[in-house]
């Protein structure tokens, strides 16, 4: 057996698809990437990040290159691990729950994250930015305003996306 030692107390951690990543969360608000490939000689791939909250759920999706974070103030994340040296986060927070996320799961294709909280809901987010915008087109009667894109879609750059 090998220990991973951290200098704070760990929270969620989750493994990549193939097995030899892991993504560690600690309780002063950081995530750390790990190599585990050699699970006898393990070491970090990437420097304490900070994570945005005290993650409370955390998940990988299908492809290895995408985790989800979850806080206790329930925000939701999405990261790029593309590079495991530079962790990154990717858009605005998914915000809908009014509590703790507890629970973060990535479809199998990657385009649905579904999430629980403490509040008693279970949500499912689409990732599929050209579907979101179709279904937003249709209930807003093709006419999206700046702020209504910003509103919904956060800080992804407005492109009148009902003509």
């Amino acid at each position: 057996m090998t220990a991973l030692v951290c200098a704070w107390k760990v929270g969620p951690s989750s493994f990549a698809p193939r097995g030899h990543t892991l993504a560690v969360a600690t309780a002063d608000g950081t995530l750390r990437l790990w190599t585990v490939a050699r699970a006898a000689h393990p070491r970090p791939l990437s420097p304490p990040t900070d994570s945005a909250g005290l993650v409370s759920a955390l998940a990988f999706g299908p492809d290895g290159r995408t985790f989800a974070t979850g806080t206790t103030d329930g925000m939701i994340r999405l990261w790029d691990v593309t590079d495991p040296a530079r962790p990154s986060t990717t858009g605005d927070a998914l915000v809908g729950h009014t509590g703790a996320v507890d629970r973060a799961v990535l479809g199998p294709a990657g385009h649905t994250l579904a999430t629980s909280g403490v509040d008693g809901t279970i949500r499912l987010w689409d990732l599929d930015i050209d579907r979101v915008v179709h279904h937003i087109c249709d209930t807003t009667g093709n006419a999206l305003s700046r702020a209504q894109w910003r509103h919904r879609l956060g800080s992804l750059s407005y492109r009148p996306p009902c003509t």
